[in-house]
């Protein structure tokens, strides 16, 4: 009748979910370009001048991880974590598409090190919502999820630009399959960044209009 109900453990956790699948696509993600180095440096057009900058791309690489772990420390708890993930998927988005569109090897490089900078800031971000979420108790096993997503998509990765490798597609196509995915993540997670704000508004305006009331009675 007039009692609170519990959501049964059964239920769908639609946040849970879809900071797995952000996670795990985020991680599958991030092995894309070198996964695909070998196709590239095959590449007639792209070959000879990759494998004289690859070198200096992989050291920005580690450089970008760096500062993204430190601005993805700074910022997350600040914006909140869909926010940041929101802005990860548009990044991701912009990385992807730019690279399969990529004319020059200075075009690819810049796009690979912008897809780095959006993955390294995805795990804090999915951890910030975890802690806003979730109550002491839930925590640690959604931790767990998300850090298994982490894990599984890196193998996914390998394993399926590996095999769109083998079966003979270039590796433009080979990237293209990334972007539904970063599309549709991005709305999703738009969408939640959205309803959770206007969950905090109502919630901010009940907890505010409360003394008045009280202060009337």
């Amino acid at each position: 009748s007039g009692t609170n109900k519990m959501p049964s453990p059964a239920s769908f956790d639609a946040t849970s979910w879809l900071l797995f699948l952000a996670v795990l696509v985020n991680q599958s993600g991030r092995v894309m370009v070198p996964s695909l180095k070998t196709s590239v440096l095959a590449d007639p057009d792209f070959g000879e001048p990759f494998a004289a900058v690859v070198g200096g791309l992989l050291s920005g690489v580690s450089i970008v991880c760096l500062g993204g772990k430190l601005l993805g420390a700074a910022f997350t708890d600040r914006l909140g974590g869909w926010l940041v993930l929101v802005t990860v998927f548009v990044m991701w988005l912009a990385a992807t598409a730019g690279a399969i569109a990529a004319p020059t090897v200075d075009v690819f490089g810049y796009m690979w090190l912008l897809n780095s900078f959006a993955y390294t800031v995805t795990w804090g971000a999915a951890v910030q919502v975890v802690g806003a979420v979730y109550g002491e108790k839930e925590r640690p096993a959604q931790l767990s999820k998300v850090a298994s997503a982490s894990r599984f998509g890196a193998t996914l990765g390998n394993l399926f630009f590996g095999q769109l490798l083998s079966a003979g597609f270039a590796w433009r196509r080979v990237m293209m399959p990334m972007v539904p995915l970063q599309a549709a993540l991005l709305l999703l997670c738009t969408y939640k960044y959205f309803t959770d704000s206007g969950l905090r508004a109502s919630a901010a305006a009940a907890a505010a209009a409360t003394p008045s009331a009280a202060t009337r009675s």
